[in-house]
């Protein structure tokens, strides 16, 4: 493998030492900059919008309003195993603008380089597909279902299989915008793949471009902290120096699951939680913690919320997540957002907070009727 040096760049001791910076034009590019910025033609991808009718984004308000997305914005998000970090990061980063964009023709023209280190793709697509019926038409459909698993609770429906075809419309329109690059990676192959897929979409045309890393765990090698931190020092080049935008999921550290911290300590998510913690900390502009605080610890959570009310005994699985934003450099302060998930269909939204959310929302939430749940709280 390729030696790097502290700034994460091969070696190459015939490098030209870098020239100071002329703050004269600087001055002159940042002034361009507040003049695009106030022609409406701003490098952040919104995730809110105003129009009136059905709008997923107005069920991820709070988020929207405090964390940014978009261009030269690298977000972390962290979690234990099988809290739906992955879903929320397709709901909320991928999935949501893109649709958003193809179906109402709102938001921003983004194209992702997605890197797959974990999920195969047959059930990547069979969940973005569950995912847009929801959507669209507010179908309650699992993977299992989709792909005729043995665990299946029923068999498809003939207006579902419809849909399911329908939903592949879609998936198409993705090729387009998302290009997946799919199996183990190392440092240096997610490096040379993403820098020449990034020339060639520069050649093509001017549009948001955002790398996805699902997991950064899974990155061989790894385990080595040394490899790791290039992994982000690379990123941090890219970030800086060509404006693109990083959408990275993490797992946490297992000390977050130990009888101590439970007991002694509490579950409310911290920055050291994460692996190499030291370094995401330094290169991360967003860092969001998810967790399902019913596998952790039951009663009621930091935020407020009792948990067992989310819990539906028929699986039995939490339908609630507790979000916290621990690293926040474009201001809104860090806070928690308590979060409803449909983990079938990758669904997230925000729900009102602990003193005010009702019992028929907590019913709705914890039976998955999210759509009884959406149309009670259009005012939220």
């Amino acid at each position: 493998m390729a030696t790097f040096d502290s700034n994460g760049f091969q070696e190459d001791r015939t490098q030209k030492l870098t020239a100071p910076v002329d703050l004269i034009s600087q001055s002159d590019k940042f002034l361009q900059l507040v003049e695009k910025a106030e022609r409406g033609e701003i490098s952040q991808i919104p995730l809110m919008h105003s129009q009136e009718g059905r709008d997923p984004y107005k069920h991820l308000s709070k988020l929207g309003q405090m964390v940014p997305y978009g261009a030269g914005i690298y977000i972390s998000v962290g979690g234990p195993s099988g809290c739906g970090k992955t879903a929320f990061v397709d709901h909320v980063y991928a999935l949501l603008p893109l649709y958003m964009h193809w179906k109402h023709g709102i938001g921003k023209d983004i194209e992702i380089c997605y890197f797959i280190l974990e999920r195969p793709l047959p059930y990547k697509i069979a969940k973005w597909s569950a995912w847009y019926m929801f959507v669209e038409h507010y179908m309650h459909i699992d993977v299992p279902i989709i792909l005729n698993w043995y665990n299946k609770k029923r068999t498809m429906t003939p207006e579902e299989k419809e849909k399911l075809v329908e939903a592949q419309e879609f998936i198409k329109f993705l090729q387009d915008k998302v290009t997946i690059f799919h199996g183990p990676q190392t440092v240096e192959s997610i490096w040379i793949l993403t820098t020449n897929w990034l020339l060639d979409k520069k050649r093509q045309k001017d549009s948001i471009k955002i790398r996805f890393t699902d997991h950064v765990n899974d990155i061989e090698g790894t385990r080595n902290l040394s490899i790791f931190d290039q992994h982000f020092l690379m990123a941090k080049k890219l970030r800086d120096e060509e404006g693109m935008g990083f959408v990275e999921v993490s797992q946490f550290n297992r000390e977050i699951e130990s009888e101590y911290r439970k007991e002694n300590i509490g579950f409310s998510v911290k920055k050291s939680d994460w692996f190499g913690s030291s370094k995401v900390d330094q290169v991360a502009d967003v860092m969001i913690g998810l967790l399902d605080p019913h596998k952790i610890k039951k009663g009621t959570d930091t935020i407020g919320y009792e948990v067992d009310s989310f819990v539906d005994e028929m699986i039995p699985e939490s339908r609630y997540r507790s979000m916290k934003v621990v690293k926040n450099s474009y201001g809104g302060g860090l806070f928690n957002i308590g979060q409803a998930m449909l983990g079938e269909m990758g669904y997230f939204c925000d729900i009102p907070p602990p003193n005010l959310i009702t019992e028929t929302e907590y019913m709705a939430i914890k039976n998955a009727q999210l759509y009884n749940f959406i149309q009670i709280n259009q005012h939220h």
